[in-house]
């Protein structure tokens, strides 16, 4: 169908969210015209503050450390590394895994988002890198602690680290 030129600039942006095609950005495109202006006015008041807030650069470079003890306080978490596309780059990021009413979901601390893990792999382009079990944590420290080891590093690399610390228990004792 042919709309005016503004009509299918709104149909566009809706058709940038995720599962949103051609039919549903059709239908809320249609739906947001016919909002009353306070309505409108509060919509897009909302869009903009909920990125503002939600997905601002003061949580970027913390998601390894917070997303850790987050893991930790959720029963059979995975900590979960990989490479996130953010535009037209790739940024190693950290999020937790976990089992809820048999769905798995994705807990990313930097984007402050709780989703399906199906949606939020395709969402982001999310290509994992390792995993393990947040409770593992706990143990792990005991071995690599003393190596004072950024978390970065020992999320991205950590089952080659307590690999090669379990070969050397002579050095590093529990």
């Amino acid at each position: 169908m042919i709309y005016p030129k503004k009509l299918e600039n709104l149909l566009e942006c809706y058709k940038k969210l995720p599962t949103i095609g051609e039919k549903s950005a059709e239908r809320l495109a249609l739906a947001t015209i016919e909002m009353s202006d306070e309505d409108i006015e509060n919509f897009s008041k909302s869009l903009i503050e909920a990125k503002k807030d939600l997905h601002s650069n003061k949580r970027f470079g913390y998601c390894h450390t917070h997303s850790c003890g987050l893991a930790y306080s959720i029963e059979d978490a995975y900590v979960v590394t990989g490479y996130l596309k953010i535009r037209w780059t790739k940024v190693l990021h950290l999020i937790v895994e976990f089992n809820h009413n048999n769905e798995t979901y994705i807990l990313d601390w930097t984007r402050n988002v709780r989703m399906l893990k199906s949606d939020y792999y395709k969402m982001t382009d999310f290509e994992e890198v390792a995993r393990f079990k947040a409770d593992s944590v706990e143990d792990d420290m005991s071995y690599a602690g003393p190596l004072k080891l950024g978390s970065k590093v020992y999320v991205t690399f950590r089952d080659e680290i307590i690999s090669d610390l379990e070969k050397n228990k002579t050095l590093f004792r529990k």
